[in-house]
């Protein structure tokens, strides 16, 4: 079930290289890491990096849809978390 309340989540403690996958749809947050800039750009760690991917079947978008997401890729626009949408 989706969660609605902060009294029932659960802290998760990933390790650098774990892959984590949610429904986004839950209550969902994050804390970044306590690297620290270094004075030599070689030695510098990440303190965290994530990218988002929401995936639908194809067939939930229109052909329209799929034309606006497209050409607002290209322009470097925004989108929700909806696919099969063209709402940004």
């Amino acid at each position: 079930p989706l969660m609605s309340d902060h009294e029932s989540a659960i802290l998760l403690l990933a390790e650098p290289g774990d892959l984590i996958l949610w429904d986004s749809r839950t209550i969902h947050g994050g804390h970044v890491g306590s690297s620290r800039p270094s004075s030599r750009p070689e030695s510098a760690e990440l303190a965290r990096m994530s990218v988002t991917v929401c995936m639908v079947p194809r067939s939930k978008a229109t052909p329209e849809v799929l034309e606006a997401r497209r050409q607002g890729f290209l322009m470097g626009k925004i989108f929700n978390h909806s696919p099969h949408e063209a709402g940004t």
